[in-house]
């Protein structure tokens, strides 16, 4: 791990009215934004942000932003899921991470991290304006979550500022918006605005486990179905009928699901089709010990996840569906028998194949393992392409 930069106290300087006010508008706005994270949806969020966003543009003066050669990635916090791992592959030596809210134990990044102190959230931005001139840090790159990106950018906290995120287009704040793309793929656009594409590296590293603990707590059927992910990409009504039409087609095999918290709304969901007693809920697990607990991994749809690495990695066959929100679903090629189908229909015949022929299991997980083989030979390439999107962007 790098040097670890801790700086005391702060105070804002030249704190304004129309900041105070600006900010209690973003904090107003974390509701909001908490709507249309649950809705999964750019439009939900949109909807919610754009009248703050506007407002931030008047209320906010631009500062003095830092220059220099190093690069700082932004994060909300020290903990976090398994996109933003794979989007921190890219970090080098001699990056800086700053991290807003308080640094857990346990935290471990290859680069310098800055701590920022526990102060208002003004003065804390104004804190990292010094941080990342002190170190000269001329780019700033936002990586996840965009609640108070806005406010920050709009202070001008570097030169170049980059917004990068997988999942949310509904504001695009940054001198550079990025976000997840296939390889060779250049741009795309959201609601009228070009986002610029990289391809991060799936390169997630697995770790061994108890295993009798984890056979411990497995379900009671011979076969187990299951997914980790955010409730709501399990509560997607088309994603929850296919995992209980495959029950219904392997009247031996069971669902277990992880998630933050259990929905009562998908418990509900298997009680009106009978399977009551069919599906189990674990909360949110430990991804390497939960991939040992199951028989086959069922990607959520239509949003995806990189969880669907973690069960390659570990020989856990995987059923996913190309679509633009998988991570699967962007590589150009994959091996045949990978698990990676075209419709909902495809989905819920590989998921009975994979009970009922051990062949398939077998070429599902050499697949997986082909697929791991060549995104790690890759990750240096792609990480390379990121930090030359970068170089060869437009200056601010």
């Amino acid at each position: 791990m790098g040097n670890v930069i801790c700086y005391g106290p702060a105070t804002a300087r030249g704190a304004r009215d129309s900041e105070s006010l600006s900010l209690t508008e973003c904090s107003a706005l974390e509701a909001h934004a908490r709507d249309g994270i649950k809705a999964e949806t750019d439009e939900v969020y949109r909807e919610a942000y754009a009248p703050i966003e506007e407002r931030i543009r008047e209320a906010v003066t631009p500062g003095i932003p830092a220059t220099g050669p190093n690069t700082c990635f932004f994060l909300h916090s020290s903990v976090y899921l398994a996109h933003v791992q794979m989007m921190l592959q890219v970090i080098r030596p001699n990056d800086y991470v700053a991290i807003l809210n308080e640094v857990r134990d346990g935290y471990h990044l290859p680069a310098h991290l800055i701590r920022l102190s526990q102060c208002p959230l003004p003065e804390r931005f104004e804190e990292l304006r010094r941080r990342l001139t002190e170190e000269k840090c001329g780019r700033l790159i936002w990586v996840g979550p965009p609640l108070y990106a806005n406010y920050a950018f709009r202070l001008r906290l570097a030169k170049q500022q980059v917004f990068w995120t997988l999942r949310f287009h509904g504001t695009a704040p940054g001198d550079i918006n990025l976000t997840a793309g296939k390889r060779g793929e250049k741009s795309r656009t959201y609601h009228g605005r070009e986002w610029r594409t990289v391809h991060a590296p799936f390169n997630l590293d697995s770790k061994a486990v108890d295993l009798n603990a984890c056979e411990r707590r497995r379900g009671p059927w011979p076969f187990i179905y299951g997914t980790l992910a955010r409730e709501q990409k399990i509560m997607n009504p088309q994603y929850l009928d296919a995992v209980c039409r495959i029950l219904e087609e392997n009247t031996d095999t069971g669902f277990t699901w992880a998630a933050k918290r259990e929905n009562p709304a998908i418990r509900r969901y298997f009680r009106d089709r009978g399977l009551g007693n069919r599906h189990k809920f674990v909360g949110w697990s430990d991804v390497d010990e939960f991939m040992n607990q199951i028989d086959c991994f069922l990607e959520t749809f239509p949003l995806g996840g990189v969880t669907t690495f973690n069960a390659m990695a570990h020989q856990v066959p995987v059923v996913a569906l190309r679509q633009e929100y998988s991570p699967m679903g962007s590589l150009e090629r994959v091996p045949v028998g990978s698990g990676l189908v075209d419709d909902v229909t495809g989905y819920i015949d590989a998921a009975v194949r994979l009970r009922r022929d051990v062949a398939s299991r077998g070429a599902n997980i050499k697949a997986g393992e082909i697929i791991l083989a060549s995104e790690r030979a890759r990750a240096g390439t792609d990480r390379a392409a990121f930090w030359r999107t970068l170089a060869t962007a437009p200056k601010p």
